[in-house]
């Protein structure tokens, strides 16, 4: 499975792009929906340019929607666990 990130902090990505085995930063790159299985999105770091670029993008493409995980906040137990719950939730379908 592969994921991006989308409007992290440089810190949190730092932290969590080790932990997360096939995953981009999305932040300065063209985003293409069909390289991935799942996109993360914090939109606490983002203004409405970047999320509505982003989210068109995701919205409209061959491949059909792609799976968006939302999440705000800079707690990275809280983030792991909503990535994980998250993942397990796409596995299960």
């Amino acid at each position: 499975i592969s994921c991006s990130l989308v409007g992290s902090e440089m810190c949190i990505r730092d932290r969590l792009m080790p932990e997360l085995k096939h995953t981009e930063n999305a932040n300065d790159a063209y985003i293409d929906p069909n390289n991935y299985d799942f996109v993360i999105m914090f939109t606490d770091f983002m203004n409405h340019t970047i999320f509505y670029k982003y989210i068109t993008r995701l919205r409209n493409n061959k491949k059909g929607k792609v799976p968006i995980l939302y999440l705000q906040g800079s707690n990275m137990d809280n983030i792991k666990n909503k990535i994980y719950n998250f993942y397990q939730k796409l596995n299960s379908k």
